[in-house]
C-alpha cells in the first residue's frame, strides 16, 4: 500500500510501481512459505506409565495419579452440553491411553462420584513439562482445562 501511494504522489508508471511491490512482497513470501513448510508439526511427548504418576494441578482441578493405578480428584469439571455446571471430587482408577490413529495419549479416570465429569485427558505440552489437558464443552469453541505435573521436592 505504501508503494502504491508514493508511486502515485511521484507520478511513477503502474508498471514500475508494481516491480516495486513485486521486489518487496516476493521475498517475504518466499520466506514465509519456506519456515511454513520447514517448521516441523507439533508432535506431544511420549509418556510411559511412570510419566503419568504425581500430582497434576490446574484451572482449579486436582489430579494425584497412584503408581497402582489408583487416582484422586478434586474440582473436576461437570458439565452438560455446552456449560460447566457443577465439580466433583473422588476417588477411582486410572489407566494409560495409549496414541492411536487421530487420538492423542493420555490417561483414562475412572470415579464413581463423577460419572458426568469428562474423564479422559490428553497429553500435551513438552518433554520437559509434559500437560494433560480436556475440551469441555462445544468441540468448536469449547474452554480447555489444562493441568501441569508438579515437580516433587
Amino acid at each position: 500500500m505504501g508503494a502504491s501511494v508514493y508511486a502515485r504522489m511521484r507520478l511513477v508508471p503502474k508498471v514500475r510501481a508494481r516491480r516495486w511491490a513485486l521486489v518487496l512482497i516476493a521475498p517475504a513470501v518466499v520466506i514465509a512459505f519456506t519456515f511454513g513448510v520447514a517448521a516441523p508439526a507439533y508432535q506431544p511427548p511420549v509418556l510411559a506409565r511412570a510419566d503419568y504418576v504425581g500430582e497434576w494441578a490446574g484451572d482449579g482441578v486436582h489430579l494425584e495419579l497412584g503408581p497402582r493405578g489408583e487416582v484422586t480428584a478434586r474440582e473436576l469439571p461437570v458439565y452438560t452440553g455446552f456449560e460447566v455446571v457443577d465439580h466433583c471430587s473422588g476417588h477411582g482408577t486410572w489407566k494409560p491411553l495409549e496414541a492411536a490413529r487421530g487420538h492423542r495419549a493420555g490417561v483414562d479416570l475412572a470415579i464413581p462420584d463423577c460419572q458426568d465429569a469428562n474423564l479422559s485427558w490428553k497429553v500435551a505440552g513438552t518433554d520437559e513439562h509434559p500437560e494433560l489437558f480436556v475440551l469441555m464443552g462445544d468441540p468448536d469453541a469449547g474452554e480447555t482445562a489444562v493441568l501441569s505435573k508438579r515437580r516433587s521436592g
